[in-house]
């Protein structure tokens, strides 16, 4: 499935992402603007930026520190700088900072109400905490204040999680709609990105027609997108195709390294080594604070019977994301290590035993305090 920050994958529709090696001269390119202009606090945030961008594709938490210390420079020279409390706030989404990441964007929106992006930010982090009406709120102000594909297809998850399939498909659509009226500023990446979430949606109501229909018009109008390629992926895997679902997989690592992409491969030819490729690039990623990979981890160590590394790995995803489908995977891991007889020094408590499967509303509130 897609990833779940909102925000990482809108940006990824609205702008092509290069190959690593196009990333990392990007950020040299622009550390040699900075110091060709000191002083200019837009250089520094664009620096900064470029540095998420490559923590975002290479898992390497220290280049979020190198973009945190920059960013820091800027506030000393010019505080409250909006593009730079933006560029914050994306930062703190990146690395899963969602309380955060929220609090800020609200403040930001508060201050300088023309500047829409700030609700982008804030509905993501909303929506990232289990709080849908929040996260509607602030989807509901985009669309106001301009309708377009980001707009639109924030709408649209809010409706997704939701499981209201036919609200979901409709604003995923007008988001797609958009694009296609839209072609200056939505590259055929970003009308890729649409089909791709929008045949998912459809795949989740029962579709697979549609869905496929869409993932093929995807591809016509982007070849090798890889979440297109990835949900073809998982629908040809869920209609009994695995010999082509690796095929998809296989392309999207032509074009970029993904350890849950390598691991889904992996799961379907039985590859032991890309399996440990997948795991060592997992393991590097949160020693170095990417705390974007603590899940896929935690599941590979439940797979592996490390009950207690698993756990102690998705109570920090909890405590980031106190969402259902995080303390689902904190259940079936302390689940499985009572099964075996496993005693563990952390518990599933923090996820309480409320309907949804996620935080009591009692507990969010001090649970996501610790997440600051």
């Amino acid at each position: 499935m897609r990833g779940k920050i909102v925000i990482v994958a809108v940006l990824a529709a609205l702008a092509v992402v290069p190959r690593l090696p196009a990333q990392v001269s990007t950020v040299e390119f622009h550390k040699q603007r900075v110091a060709s202009r000191p002083g200019d606090v837009d250089a520094m945030r664009m620096l900064a930026d470029a540095l998420v961008a490559r923590a975002e594709r290479t898992a390497n938490g220290a280049d979020y520190e190198e973009a945190s210390a920059v960013l820091d420079q800027c506030d000393r020279m010019e505080p409250w700088h909006a593009p730079v409390v933006l560029s914050r706030a994306r930062l703190l989404l990146s690395r899963h900072r969602f309380l955060a990441a929220r609090g800020l964007a609200e403040e930001g929106a508060r201050r300088f109400p023309s500047e829409a992006r700030f609700h982008e930010v804030a509905s993501d982090g909303a929506l990232e905490t289990g709080d849908l009406e929040g996260a509607e709120r602030h989807a509901r102000i985009l669309v106001e204040q301009k309708p377009n594909l980001p707009a639109w297809a924030r709408l649209a998850h809010v409706y997704e999680i939701r499981e209201d399939w036919q609200r979901a498909i409709e604003y995923q659509t007008k988001a797609l709609e958009d694009g296609l009226s839209n072609t200056s500023s939505a590259p055929p990446e970003s009308l890729a990105w649409c089909r791709a979430i929008l045949g998912e949606l459809y795949l989740k109501s029962g579709n697979g027609a549609e869905a496929r229909r869409q993932y093929e018009q995807g591809l016509a109008e982007s070849p090798a997108h890889p979440l297109v390629l990835e949900h073809l992926a998982e629908l040809e895997r869920r209609e009994g195709h695995p010999e082509k679902a690796a095929e998809a997989y296989r392309a999207i690592l032509k074009t970029q390294r993904n350890p849950v992409i390598e691991i889904a491969l992996a799961g379907i030819t039985g590859d032991a080594e890309l399996l440990a490729r997948a795991e060592a690039f997992l393991v590097q990623a949160v020693e170095s604070g990417n705390e974007g990979y603590l899940r896929p981890l935690a599941q590979i160590r439940l797979r592996q019977g490390r009950f207690e590394q698993a756990a102690a790995l998705q109570v920090r995803d909890v405590l980031l994301r106190p969402v259902p489908d995080a303390c689902a995977v904190l259940h079936s891991i302390t689940g499985a290590a009572r099964k075996a007889g496993a005693t563990l020094s952390v518990s599933d408590g923090i996820c309480g035993q409320n309907s949804s499967g996620g935080l009591a509303a009692a507990d969010r509130k001090l649970v996501l305090s610790q997440s600051r």
